[in-house]
């Protein structure tokens, strides 16, 4: 009896995330990428638990600092271009309430998520983007065969602390998944990562790495521009303590070939056989070359992963393109010094002639700000003395102060992130050239929610 009362729980919990699902996008109150999961979950606790039942044995969780929400949607839209059924999170919800809003989404309304499986014969997996605090609690709730941990850089540091902590928390995290029963993947380039495999054998372990151009390494005039204190991306290679040999059954290594325009050729070391991965930027080399290395050893062709990749559209605020006022908008989500040092990496080779940088400090972003001093914005002077730079969001001064230090003049500040909006394509109507956003995660879902929907109904 108890049984059939909490199954009755769980599928009315499933109906209400359901309606929510439809009613918030409907009614423009949000995505609905996280209530119909909170919702859901209050009114039965145990929901991810009854859906977990049904995990398949293809079931993998992304970690890391950097690249989870890409590398998740390059990953299924590889698995998709195989004829494969994917449950997923795919808007970059990575905790509890995000990953169940997920599952909802793709339950039947009685709760069936191999429904579409058992129809059409196809193979299932589920593709689950996991905040780094997140993955212990969610190992609890269902068998995780798979997992993946992208980097570990400095972030959010009053949320993780330093990034034992974090690495401890995942450990503690994949420690209580069934690797053994599955593979670990891991970026073999960061040695925190690396020294991860130690929590299952090292033949459930595949290793992966990229090998960059000779002549991609970090221009030496914008490396002069950062102070010793800042993070600074290393060459490729393992802390020979960690011996890799051991720690990996499988490495599996990306030699980037050229590079043009928005893309980026290469081939696999060993096997010789290349690939086309067309997204901007080395970071989203990594986050594809991860996705393929999944998607290998899951047995998907080589002709699925390259069209999946060309197939792929990426996450509002990755790498992401709009046109507003017959303006080209580039948008890039930052949130902390390792990343946004990439994203600024891309932002100078583009020399733009107006930059909008949006800073928030609510939850989502880290209420501690002061990351933004160990980012190397020190880039941005090597751009042309009439680029504009415009500083919005709840921090807009605490931006604008760190840029005045390096010697920018042409600073303009708004906290309304819509009138900043409107200033920055207004300052860059004659240039010819895109105008770049970077935003944290709440400017980014203001951005999306309202700013730019406004914009859209308002030619």
């Amino acid at each position: 009896m108890q049984a059939v009362i909490q199954t009755a729980r769980c599928v009315l919990a499933l109906w209400a995330g359901k309606c929510l699902l439809w009613l918030l996008p409907t009614f423009k109150l949000g995505q609905g990428t996280t209530v119909p999961g909170r919702v859901a979950r209050l009114l039965a606790p145990r929901l991810l638990s009854w859906l977990g039942q049904q995990a398949p044995q293809h079931t993998l969780i992304i970690t890391g600092t950097n690249g989870k929400t890409t590398t998740a949607g390059v990953l299924v839209s590889i698995l998709k271009a195989a004829n494969w059924h994917v449950a997923c999170n795919p808007l970059g919800a990575n905790m509890l309430n995000g990953i169940a809003t997920g599952l909802i989404r793709s339950a039947s309304l009685f709760g069936n998520l191999n429904h579409l499986k058992k129809r059409l014969s196809q193979p299932t997996a589920w593709v689950l983007e996991v905040d780094e605090a997140n993955v212990r609690l969610l190992a609890t709730e269902m068998p995780i065969r798979y997992a993946l941990v992208t980097n570990l850089f400095r972030d959010q540091l009053d949320r993780f602390g330093e990034l034992d902590t974090t690495a401890a928390w995942i450990r503690q995290g994949l420690e209580r998944c069934q690797l053994s029963e599955g593979q670990l993947f891991l970026n073999a380039s960061d040695d925190r990562v690396a020294a991860l495999a130690s929590v299952t054998d090292s033949t459930h372990v595949t290793g992966y790495t990229v090998l960059p151009l000779a002549d991609t390494a970090s221009p030496p005039d914008l490396l002069t521009l950062i102070p010793s204190r800042f993070e600074q991306a290393k060459p490729v290679s393992i802390n020979d303590s960690l011996n890799p040999s051991k720690l990996f059954a499988l490495n599996k290594a990306f030699q980037i070939d050229s590079h043009a325009g928005l893309g980026f050729t290469g081939h696999w070391v060993g096997s010789g056989e290349s690939f086309s991965i067309p997204l901007a930027g080395t970071f989203n080399v990594w986050n594809a070359i991860a996705a393929a290395t999944v998607a290998q050893q899951w047995g998907v062709s080589a002709e699925a992963i390259q069209q999946g990749l060309h197939q792929y559209q990426g996450v509002f605020g990755r790498a992401d393109t709009r046109t507003l006022h017959g303006q080209t908008v580039q948008i890039f989500l930052i949130k902390n010094p390792m990343g946004t040092q990439e994203v600024l990496r891309g932002v100078v080779a583009t020399q733009p002639a107006v930059v909008l940088l949006a800073l928030n400090d609510n939850d989502a972003d880290g209420r501690d700000v002061s990351w933004i001093w160990d980012a190397p914005f020190e880039w941005l002077t090597t751009l042309p003395p009439a680029t504009h730079v415009v500083c919005s969001g709840q921090r807009a001064e605490d931006m604008a102060l760190r840029l005045h230090t390096i010697g920018l003049k042409k600073l303009t500040v708004e906290l309304n992130l819509q009138k900043a909006v409107e200033q920055a394509l207004a300052l860059n109507t004659d240039s010819g050239k895109p105008l770049i956003m970077l935003p944290t995660y709440t400017a980014l879902t203001t951005l999306d929610q309202q700013v730019l929907p406004a914009f859209s109904s308002n030619p």
